[in-house]
């Protein structure tokens, strides 16, 4: 079981590495690049190239199993919830982000570059959730789940369950390779594990992470030319309409969890 799930890390970073280094290198030859710093279309390019080939290749070699099974029980009322947690994590995801000035931004300017491009949004917003979904949730929290027994023991039931989430956010969090996107990259993984963990479908997640990413573009996209942008920047320099924001979100998501608790099977 470890052995696969190292696979499956290794996998993802080699088909990567493998795609940066093409369109790299292919970016020097055709357009007499100097250096490797790539343009926010190769960036683009780069993702979704990799995200494809990522896909196909966990789907070819079925390490994600794919089933209508949820999707046939009609599960709409956990999707549209599914929304509106999606919706509330992403203010208080800002402030925490903002409020970890001592981890540095590694991947900040890529980011931006990215969204400045014409079809960074498909790569984003549509690409990168589904591509995260199938590995770190339908792949390797599968794998932490199925063998709940081996790793915890017999006696460790619901304790078992969110260890598997616990160590599979964590993982989910170091891949990003950013230690500003630490700390929020961990807290969605947990939301995305609980929520694969009581589905046992990648479909809620897609949907979540789709609308993070979503509003996280369109935000971005809207104050392209201000990147250092704040949430209190944004509130007319309102501190108090911060914290409004933050309780207005926390009304959005708790409620939504409880919900999810409530529909999503046992």
């Amino acid at each position: 079981m470890t052995k696969r799930i190292i696979t499956y890390i290794i996998v993802y970073f080699m088909l990567q590495l493998f795609v940066t280094m093409v369109i790299g290198v292919g970016g020097m030859l055709v357009n007499g690049q100097k250096g490797f710093e790539m343009t926010g279309q190769q960036l683009v390019i780069v993702q979704s190239v990799f995200g494809l080939l990522c896909l196909l290749w966990f789907l070819w070699r079925k390490w994600t199993p794919v089933s209508p099974h949820f999707l046939q029980t009609r599960p709409y009322t956990v999707l549209a919830w599914a929304v509106v947690a999606a919706l509330g994590t992403f203010i208080p995801s800002l402030w925490l982000q903002e409020n970890v000035t001592f981890l540095p931004d590694l991947a900040g300017k890529h980011l931006l570059d990215m969204m400045g491009s014409r079809l960074g949004f498909f790569a984003i917003a549509v690409m990168t959730p589904f591509v995260e979904e199938v590995l770190f949730r339908g792949a390797i929290l599968r794998e932490l789940l199925d063998h709940q027994e081996e790793l915890y023991g017999s006696e460790a039931n619901g304790r078992g369950m969110w260890l598997a989430i616990t160590v599979s956010a964590l993982i989910f969090a170091g891949a990003h390779m950013n230690p500003a996107q630490l700390p929020h990259a961990f807290l969605i993984g947990l939301l995305l594990g609980w929520v694969y963990a009581r589905t046992r479908s990648i479909v809620p997640g897609i949907i979540i992470h789709v609308v993070n990413n979503t509003a996280a573009y369109l935000l971005t996209a809207a104050y392209i030319n201000t990147p250092d942008i704040t949430l209190s920047q944004i509130f007319g320099g309102s501190q108090l309409h911060v914290w409004l924001s933050v309780l207005f979100s926390l009304c959005l998501l708790l409620p939504a969890l409880f919900q999810l608790n409530q529909r999503m099977k046992k």
